[in-house]
């Protein structure tokens, strides 16, 4: 689920800057939108699932954070 959710937030930020014409996105700006929209959809999924997903969803913010932080 979590490729899917890259997927359509790659998606959504292409079709923000083709159509709507705004300002390209950073990648962590894509990785949120992520990382949104695996937690909204962990909602639907059983409670085992669920907090699995809520953890690769905070792993994966706090990497992307840890290596912003190194390219500053």
């Amino acid at each position: 689920m979590g490729a899917i959710a890259v997927c359509w937030s790659i998606c959504l930020s292409r079709n923000d800057i083709i159509f709507d014409k705004k300002k390209n996105n950073s990648y962590m700006q894509v990785i949120f939108r992520a990382t949104y929209w695996t937690r909204f959809w962990s909602q639907l999924q059983k409670e085992s699932v669920r907090a699995t997903m809520k953890w690769a969803c905070h792993f994966s913010k706090i990497t992307v954070l840890q290596i912003f932080a190194k390219h500053e």
